[in-house]
């Protein structure tokens, strides 16, 4: 059996290095042995037990990739998560609960619009990815799922469902047009 270790790094530029070690523009690295295609992604742990600095960890990763992908961050708290992602990410990209509501149903066309654009290239290459396209992945990180999912219970009900069509949507066409929800609660 393998031992395994921990790795340390004593800067970020050392991450980043490690990081992109045989790893594609459209991969992430978790540790030494392992390497994840972009995809939908679930986060789960107790209050202290890493989640926000592993999302953190990723988003190094993901922005210092040759393929300039397109995250949004929804955070409720507007902790640690929306702090960073204002100083990596364009302003209207990082947001609060509130804004977030307005952030989900922009999706809905962020969606149409992914459609329009590969559309051609699907039709000339069955089974085919974005990946493929060479499109940038589209990624909604909604932190404190569990807190917001509760917050947005104040909102009419044919809003809610507006809001749970979107993200539905968004899980069961994201892995062809690289639109991707990733998740992160207690």
């Amino acid at each position: 059996m393998q031992d395994l270790k921990q790795s340390a790094f004593n800067t970020q530029e050392e991450y980043l290095s490690w990081a992109k070690e045989d790893c594609s523009d459209y991969q992430l690295r978790l540790d030494d042995r392992t390497w994840i295609p972009l995809h939908h992604m679930g986060i789960s742990g107790q209050t202290g037990s890493g989640k926000t600095f592993f999302l953190q960890a990723l988003l190094d990763q993901l922005t210092n990739k040759n393929v300039e992908h397109n995250i949004y961050i929804i955070d409720p708290k507007c902790a640690d998560l929306f702090n960073v992602g204002k100083t990596i990410l364009p302003e209207e990209q990082v947001v609060n609960a509130e804004c977030g509501i307005d952030l989900i149903k922009k999706f809905d066309s962020i969606i149409r619009e992914r459609q329009a654009t590969i559309a051609e290239f699907l039709k000339a290459n069955k089974n085919a990815t974005y990946e493929e396209a060479n499109l940038p992945s589209i990624i909604l990180i909604i932190d404190e799922f569990g807190a917001w999912r509760a917050d947005i219970q104040r909102l009419a009900k044919s809003e809610r469902d507006e809001i749970d069509g979107i993200l539905s949507k968004i899980a069961f066409m994201g892995r062809q047009l690289g639109i991707f929800l990733w998740v992160c609660t207690q």
